[in-house]
């Protein structure tokens, strides 16, 4: 089987639970003996050897096939455009070979200049959105103008796609909505590779909490501040606080309980954060694709 796998960066070159998914998925269609042409933006972080790390010891075959990813203008909707054109790229890098495909799997936006192609090849197009964010709560105005600008675009996807992913539960009720019929919507989970997972927990000591995401307004770290606020009041108050990801220097908080260890892309030193604390902390109004 030949699979042709379009995302829109894969970690650790690009952050983010839609990135971790891509490489996760990839991973596991190789190693069940799967061959996949692999489309991703490459990243400040990329090199062919750490792709080899990742898929080169599978038993399928992967071809990369990196595309930068392109920039336009700042101006309203310039993500749209911007993803429109990535589509369109990867689509004129692979167009002479579409044929010799099984399945076009594409995450977010990244499979649509093929939707706008699809009468002239013959492969069915897969496509997993990130979360439907744009459908769901939002956090303030701005966001929710974001929010208006992607929801026609996403629905024009998902609406013209094959088949369309989805993570079941109330996400499986806004495709619906859409327009998609129940039977071309496949449930598919996330989650995270075994060696993320402990057999003990440690309970000894204060109570420790960790956070670990981008910095945006929908992660709902504004509101995470306040209620840390009110807990630092208590000088008294035995805990720690641990913050995995690039917050800005403003809005830091200051005191020793609070710890913030920035960008992190190796695994080894996220996991060893994640083993000393007790709890996870998710205050995000809304959530893509998390892991």
């Amino acid at each position: 089987m030949k699979v042709l796998f379009l995302t829109d960066g894969i970690y650790p070159f690009q952050l983010g639970g839609m990135q971790r998914h891509s490489t996760i998925l990839a991973s596991l269609l190789i190693k069940h003996g799967v061959n996949v042409d692999l489309v991703h933006c490459g990243g400040s972080a990329y090199s062919s050897e750490v792709f080899a790390e990742l898929f080169f010891d599978e038993k399928g075959k992967v071809r990369e096939i990196c595309i930068p990813f392109p920039k336009t203008d700042r101006l309203p909707g310039h993500y749209l455009r911007e993803n429109k054109l990535y589509s369109k790229h990867a689509y004129d890098a692979v167009k002479d070979k579409l044929n010799t495909y099984d399945i076009i799997y594409a995450q977010g936006f990244a499979g649509w200049y093929f939707l706008l192609k699809r009468n002239e090849f013959g492969v069915p197009v897969l496509v997993n959105f990130h979360g439907y964010e744009m459908f769901q709560k939002a956090p303030n105005l701005k966001v929710k103008a974001e929010h208006l600008l992607l929801r026609k675009a996403v629905k024009w996807n998902v609406r013209h796609a094959d088949f369309v992913y989805s993570f079941g539960g109330r996400i499986s009720e806004i495709i619906a909505k859409l327009g998609v019929q129940e039977n071309r919507i496949l449930l598919q989970s996330n989650g995270i590779t075994h060696d993320w997972l402990v057999n003990a927990i440690n309970t000894s000591g204060i109570r420790k909490f960790v956070f670990i995401g981008r910095f945006e307004r929908r992660k709902g770290i504004e509101e995470l501040n306040k209620a840390l606020l009110e807990l630092l009041w208590n000088k008294g108050l035995s805990f720690e606080f641990k913050f995995i990801g690039p917050i800005p220097e403003d809005r830091r908080l200051s005191d020793v309980r609070v710890n913030y260890y920035g960008e992190i892309r190796e695994a080894n030193e996220i996991q060893k954060i994640l083993d000393d604390c007790d709890c996870l902390v998710c205050p995000s109004h809304s959530e893509g694709m998390p892991t």
